[in-house]
């Protein structure tokens, strides 16, 4: 059964990632960021909100190695801990921000607690 909730979860880590890097300027809308003519933030969030997830979701489903499944929880917890210091500090903290914090928590704890203990021996 874990393994199957961790395939889906990788599955839509994948399909979240494909948003980014298939549509960056929808992510770019959403999220409120600008271009100011240069291209280059599409090219950040293709990158690091893209294609880091679509591999990372994809090798660990590919390889199926519990290790594997916990990086991307240590994937989600980065960039929740981002997330949470912008709150903090910058005071990024419309509805938005606080929804990708709950998904990020939710599915870096998943992927710590049921893939933590074959990780650790």
């Amino acid at each position: 059964m874990v393994q199957w909730i961790n395939i889906g979860m990788a599955a839509l880590t994948i399909a979240v990632g494909f948003i980014g890097f298939l549509n960056p300027r929808y992510v770019m809308e959403t999220l409120n960021l600008a271009t100011d003519g240069s291209t280059f933030g599409l090219s950040e969030i293709r990158a690091a909100s893209g294609a880091v997830f679509v591999g990372m979701g994809g090798v660990a489903i590919l390889l199926g190695a519990p290790w594997a499944y916990f990086m991307i929880g240590v994937l989600y917890a980065s960039a929740g801990m981002g997330r949470l210091l912008s709150i903090l500090l910058d005071g990024s903290g419309p509805a938005g921000a606080y929804g990708f914090l709950a998904f990020e928590v939710v599915f870096a704890g998943w992927f710590f607690a049921a893939n933590g203990s074959a990780v650790r021996g």
